[in-house]
């Protein structure tokens, strides 16, 4: 069920490419576009809902063997944990299980310069492998990937995540759910520009593998691929 779904959205090309993709880095935004800039939506009560966006969220993390979050995000989203949910749960974790050969969920990773961390949050109380980690994710990649081969999906704000746009690091796949209908600006990211992923960038780096405009009325979907120089 979960290869069907997977197939739908982005094709059998790009099923075919998911299911290479054994190691390297993922990263998975919903965004607005402003004049070539992706400006991320902040995740809350009143942030637009898609179950696309939401499937694909959890197809990133039935992939990976670490996800990375961040300590502000722990801040701002209470109930917020890096299982894999939804309504294909069950479905993706078997996917998980006999496609990607892994036995156990990814290992949640947050990023957090700071000692204030609730250590009673729903993620360490659900995830009680969750690490700490108190550098930057371009220092944090690289130590990863050294200890053995594995495949690190990023769920974290643009403050943190636009550093693998910019220095050792490029993700291998990038996934994006652009929003296409009005939203106040209040309902998205506060992010100074260069912190921004670029149309300008995704042209000269990546390659678009997938999109998809026919699913949700309110988003398009957009699979990308580090383009191999």
């Amino acid at each position: 069920m979960a290869a069907a779904v997977i197939r739908r959205l982005f094709g059998a090309s790009g099923y075919s490419r998911l299911v290479r993709q054994e190691n390297g880095v993922i990263h998975t935004m919903s965004a607005v576009n402003r004049k070539g800039l992706f400006f991320p939506i902040k995740i809350d009560e009143n942030s637009p809902k898609s179950s696309i966006d939401f499937f694909v969220l959890n197809l990133c993390r039935s992939m990976a063997d670490y996800v990375i979050t961040t300590g502000e995000i722990l801040r701002t989203e209470p109930e917020v944990t890096t299982r894999i949910q939804g309504e294909y749960q069950k479905e993706l974790s078997e996917w998980r299980r006999t496609v990607r050969t892994r036995d156990r969920e990814a290992i949640p990773i947050v990023l957090s310069r700071s000692q204030n961390l609730d250590y009673n949050h729903a993620l360490f109380k659900k995830c009680p492998e969750t690490l700490v980690y108190n550098g930057c994710l371009n220092d944090l990649i690289p130590s990863l990937a050294f200890k053995h081969p594995c495949l690190i999906t990023v769920e974290a704000g643009p403050s943190a995540s636009s550093a693998i746009y910019r220095g050792k690091s490029c993700p291998d796949l990038l996934f994006i759910s652009e929003y296409r209908n009005y939203i106040r600006d209040s309902q998205i990211v506060d992010s100074p520009k260069e912190n921004c992923l670029s149309e300008d960038y995704l042209r000269s780096e990546m390659r678009c593998v997938s999109v998809n405009r026919d699913s949700d009325k309110d988003f398009n979907f957009y699979m990308y691929e580090r383009i191999t120089r």
